[in-house]
């Protein structure tokens, strides 16, 4: 039994509260880390979810069977948990997220993390529960591959192994999202980036909330509203009496403990107070004074008010050296707010340096909370339009997509004409689609939209007029599909109208697959736009593609739908996947897809494929079975 099957069999049989510390202990950063990227870098969001996780297992760890990979349950968990909220809070926010990445993907100057975070765990969702295990119990918790083999039952090559297709597999399901990595590249970039400390002051927090939530979900809540009714009860009708009782009684002992009064004297000719000698604090003192006061992230009224009444005391001149203070702190809670408050001062003086060290030089574990405090600084869209300016002028660059939102989301809630006339100066389509995002996130009533689309109009760069009207489309879609798909049809240029009606399918067809599918082959007819329905439509939903594709009748024009259905569906049921191969009415099409199909099945599964050869296939002719015959090739 590995470690922590073993705390989770103490804490779910002999509620062991020692063990269930252990394990928020051991699986925080993982939790975290996921719940952090699927929020994109909200941080207060990411711990919320993360309390809300650890509940769920306080809650539900009698009910998981035994042997659950709980790195894997937890990771899910939280997962599923952060896709909720964003859901509630706003529905659109997860698919502009994907949306406005693919138009991104690619490009030479995005970072292979930064394509890949914001889409990561949602494609990791489309693993079944053994692969996304082997996934995060080696990339995740960074662990080696006899420890993801003793987790999981296998031996150490079977491990890797098991590893190596799950690996394989996302690697082709990213690649449908546009993000292009070998496999070897894929692993360099999961180990170095996706596990993300969580705040320290997490980890006292969550066990006795998560006990106490599991507790109140089990029936004590209850008796806890009971208890607080009594409460209640006797406050309101003893607790002002009580404390006029109190309040007298302490009256009556400091007169006592007082010395007599002395007698009335004749005035005095009043004293002329001298002021004292006040020897101003170093930065150096001021910090970490401020540190202590918010020790752990404290942020109750005391706590907050003596930080901010130190850091007042900081001169506008003295703010450089502050941060670089401030960058030694140890404390992550009190470094985060530290950085929040303090460039929030920064950036009213001084924004062009305050925008560079939160682009370059602010730690990432601190970077949502330090930009909601550059953010919330800006009093007026002359101040956003002025680091914009900065940011083009040579002398600062933005470098980071993340922060590129941000700035535009900020511009566009203050003056969303500027905002558009700043996107004309992005150069780069990766930065101008993250840009595109953070304006269109403020894009909301359809006087905005009407705007928006007069704006875009205006441009004079026929590329970024076209992405422009794209990104729109994706965040009206997200709103109401039907009254874009109108709007679409209404559109003079036909290769916009095009265009538009890929943008506008890449979000119904999650939303309302068959209408959108019905839809956009009716009105653009043709093996491109069957292809293009399968290729997202399968992913969300194999079956209710298969049998809309099933109406089609066979021939040319759905040749290679049925070739790409057959492969997005090949790791499912290969021989399903063979089935429809065999529907591929081109030959030549036919016997390449035959190809890649057992070759990528005879390296998964050799066993399964060469049955397969020799039982099922018999409607193959015999040359067709001599081209597959071959020993399957033995690993090194």
């Amino acid at each position: 039994m590995n470690p922590s099957t073993t705390l989770l069999h103490r804490y779910a049989h002999e509620g062991s509260e020692e063990a269930f510390r252990e394990m928020v202990n051991q699986h925080l950063n993982l939790v975290y880390s996921a719940a952090l990227r699927v929020l994109g870098g909200n941080a207060s969001e990411a711990e919320e979810v993360v309390q809300a996780t650890f509940t769920e297992l306080a809650r539900k760890a009698g009910g998981l069977r035994e042997k659950v990979i709980l790195s894997g349950w937890l990771y899910q968990t939280a997962v599923h948990l952060a896709q909720r909220r964003l859901r509630t809070e706003s529905r659109r926010r997860h698919r502009e997220q994907e949306a406005v990445a693919m138009n991104a993907f690619g490009e030479s100057d995005q970072e292979p993390w930064t394509a890949l975070a914001p889409v990561l765990d949602e494609v990791m969702g489309r693993l079944n529960e053994r692969e996304r295990d082997a996934l995060v119990l080696r990339y995740f918790e960074k662990q080696n591959h006899r420890s993801v083999g003793e987790a999981l039952g296998l031996t150490d090559d079977g491990a890797q192994k098991c590893v190596s297709r799950a690996l394989e597999k996302l690697r082709g399901l990213l690649q449908s999202r546009g993000i292009h990595n070998t496999a070897s590249a894929l692993s360099v970039v999961l180990l170095a980036n996706s596990l993300q400390a969580a705040p320290e002051s997490l980890a006292a927090k969550i066990p006795g909330r998560s006990l106490a939530g599991a507790a109140l979900g089990a029936g004590g809540l209850a008796r806890w509203k009971l208890a607080l009714g009594a409460g209640l009860v006797a406050a309101g009708t003893a607790g002002p009496l009580l404390w006029q009782q109190e309040h007298a009684r302490s009256r009556a002992e400091i007169s006592q403990a007082l010395p007599p009064a002395a007698p009335t004297a004749e005035p005095t000719k009043p004293v002329e107070p001298v002021a004292p000698t006040v020897t101003k604090a170093s930065v150096v003192d001021l910090v970490a004074q401020a540190a202590t006061a918010l020790h752990g992230g404290a942020q109750h009224f005391t706590a907050t008010t003596t930080a901010l009444n130190l850091l007042a005391q900081i001169s506008v001149a003295e703010i450089p050296a502050a941060v670089e203070e401030i960058l030694k702190v140890e404390d992550l809670g009190a470094q985060t707010l530290l950085f929040k408050y303090v460039l929030g001062r920064w950036t009213e003086t001084d924004p062009g340096r305050a925008l560079q060290f939160a682009a370059e030089r602010l730690p990432m574990a601190c970077r949502a909370a330090g930009m909601e405090g550059l953010l919330d600084a800006w009093s007026g869209s002359n101040q956003g339009a002025g680091l914009l300016a900065t940011s083009k002028s040579g002398t600062l660059s933005l470098g980071n997509n993340s922060l590129t939102t941000a700035l535009y989301r900020n511009l566009a809630s203050k003056n969303l004409p500027q905002a558009f006339d700043k996107l004309g100066e992005l150069s780069s389509p990766g930065e101008r689609a993250f840009a595109l995002r953070g304006i269109m996130e403020k894009i909301i009533s359809p006087a905005d939209r009407q705007n928006a689309l007069e704006r875009i109009e205006q441009f004079t760069d026929a590329t970024l007029k076209l992405q422009a009207k794209r990104s729109l489309v994706e965040r009206w879609a997200d709103q109401d599909a039907p009254a874009v798909a109108e709007w679409v049809l209404k559109m003079p240029s036909a290769y916009e109208r095009l265009r538009m009606m890929d943008s506008l399918g890449l979000v119904w067809l999650q939303r309302d697959p068959e209408t959108a599918a019905n839809w956009w082959i009716e009105h653009a007819p043709g093996a491109d736009t069957l292809t293009k329905i399968v290729n997202v439509w399968a992913h969300e939903d194999p079956n209710g593609a298969g049998q809309w594709l099933r109406e089609h009748a066979t021939g040319t024009d759905s040749d290679d739908a049925r070739m790409t259905f057959a492969r997005q569906v090949q790791e499912l049921d290969p021989e399903s996947a063979f089935a429809w191969a065999e529907t591929i009415s081109q030959p030549e099409l036919r016997l390449a897809t035959f190809d890649h199909l057992y070759r990528s099945w005879r390296l998964r599964d050799p066993v399964s494929a060469q049955q397969y050869l020799d039982q099922t296939a018999t409607a193959w002719s015999a040359e067709l079975k001599q081209r597959y015959s071959t020993p399957p090739p033995t690993n090194p």
